[in-house]
């Protein structure tokens, strides 16, 4: 990957995929107006739907946990993987990897 012409990655798209895994919970809310502040301050809105970037399945627990103590009823709920076009979002907002090492 070039950015402003110069290598800011250089491996394998498995390899990328591998530097960047992270997965993605998607929640679509009945009232959305009751979720707390501090899960708004985590997540981004598009289209009516929730986007939290997770670390680890770990964190999925307590991130619903959460919600429900909030009292916002789940309509729709999807975890996705981070794909190559995440991974390009990612390398071009920061991350620089070069010969297969991230380095920040």
């Amino acid at each position: 990957m070039l950015k402003q012409g110069r290598i800011v990655a250089l491996d394998t798209t498995s390899n990328l995929l591998a530097r960047f895994t992270r997965h993605t919970l998607n929640l679509r809310l009945s009232n959305e107006s009751g979720l707390p502040e501090a899960l708004r301050a985590r997540a981004t809105s598009n289209e009516g739907t929730w986007v939290f970037r997770l670390a680890g399945f770990d964190e999925i627990e307590p991130l619903l946990a959460a919600i429900r103590q909030a009292g916002c009823t789940i309509d729709d709920l999807r975890l996705t993987q981070t794909d190559l076009e995440d991974v390009f979002v990612g390398v071009m907002q920061g991350a620089d990897v070069r010969e297969g090492v991230a380095a920040r």
